[in-house]
């Protein structure tokens, strides 16, 4: 069979990105967000065209609302599809109400309002917990039964966090595409396991600080630098990933 150069490939491909604000390139300028993101840079190395649904403030539980337009893309371009899913905090809640209308709550959301409260008080890590598993099982049956290869990457949980739930069973290690226990935020800081909690800790020590003079924007998202150092990072696996689909 004729082996065809991965540029060549690629340029026939699409690969579509889902995630939070770390994946959407939130703080960076605009007209950068597309071409300087982690997601942006990637893809023009790959030589692919990519979409990009991420959303700022999502939650895991939002790539299930995402299957259904990744699936759509196939249909109407023919095209072979990638899917790289952004896997974020998993203590986010994505609720929708009867108009369709989504919203994120529990702790480290944007939500400002009454749910705040609420989802403190009634939300328990267990529940939590069971909703992302069973919600990316989900997922991951939808695509493959689609035709459609797909991967996840961690951005600010990793696989310590899922194997707390009884739930995990019904994940596969092998379907991450870096390292599971890898994220894009401990990465940043040189850290194997990151604790998003310990966030304010980290920030008083001196290495902190400087790794987030050197790396991020004022909110916390990666600056120029901290998306081309996780780009970086990811393309390796994500080629292998690709190269491994081809056969």
């Amino acid at each position: 069979r004729l082996l065809l150069p991965l540029s060549i490939v690629m340029n026939n491909s699409i690969i579509v990105w889902c995630g939070d604000s770390w994946t959407k390139g939130a703080e960076l300028p605009r007209h950068q967000k597309k071409s300087h993101s982690f997601a942006g840079l990637i893809s023009q190395q790959l030589g692919m065209r990519h979409v990009n649904f991420a959303r700022p403030g999502s939650s895991i539980g939002h790539l299930v609302y995402d299957v259904k337009k990744i699936i759509e893309i196939k249909k109407r371009t023919q095209l072979p599809v990638y899917a790289m899913l952004g896997l974020t905090i998993y203590s986010r809640l994505c609720l929708e109400d009867e108009n369709g209308n989504k919203q994120t709550v529990g702790p480290n959301t944007y939500d400002t309002n009454s749910y705040v409260e609420w989802a403190h008080n009634i939300l328990t890590e267990s529940f939590l917990l069971k909703q992302s598993c069973l919600s990316l099982s989900w997922v991951g049956k939808q695509l493959e039964s689609a035709g459609i290869p797909y991967a996840y990457y961690n951005i600010l949980s990793s696989f310590y966090d899922f194997e707390k739930s009884e739930f995990s069973t019904y994940l596969n290690k092998e379907q991450w595409l870096v390292d599971p226990y890898w994220n894009t935020y401990g990465h940043l800081f040189d850290l194997p396991k990151f604790d998003i909690n310990k966030m304010s800790i980290l920030q008083k020590t001196g290495f902190g600080q400087q790794r987030i003079a050197d790396l991020f924007m004022p909110k916390m998202h990666p600056n120029k630098a901290g998306h081309k150092v996780l780009a970086d990072a990811m393309l390796p696996d994500i080629k292998k990933f690709i190269r491994k689909q081809k056969g």
